[in-house]
C-alpha cells in the first residue's frame, strides 16, 4: 500500500538575514508575494497547518477553491 504526503497549504514561512537585521516573512500561497509575517493577518489552517495571504482577496481566491493552492508535504 502506497502513502501519500499530507497536502498542505503552499504558503510558506521563512527567515532572511538583510541591513536591518533578521527578518521573518512569508510566501503568499495563492499570488507568491512576499510579505512580512506581521502585515499577513489572513490566516487560515488547512489540515493543521497554517495558510497565510497577502490580503483578503487571496484568502477569498483559496476559500472558492482551496485544492488549487494545496502542495504535498
Amino acid at each position: 500500500m502506497r502513502c501519500d504526503p499530507k497536502p498542505v497549504c503552499a504558503s510558506t514561512e521563512f527567515f532572511a538575514l538583510g541591513p536591518d537585521g533578521l527578518s521573518h516573512g512569508v510566501r503568499d500561497g495563492v499570488c507568491g508575494r512576499i510579505v512580512p509575517i506581521e502585515q499577513a493577518v489572513h490566516r487560515e489552517a488547512a489540515n493543521g497547518t497554517r495558510c497565510y495571504f497577502c490580503s483578503r482577496a487571496c484568502l477569498m481566491r483559496y476559500y472558492l477553491n482551496p485544492l488549487n493552492f494545496l502542495r504535498k508535504k
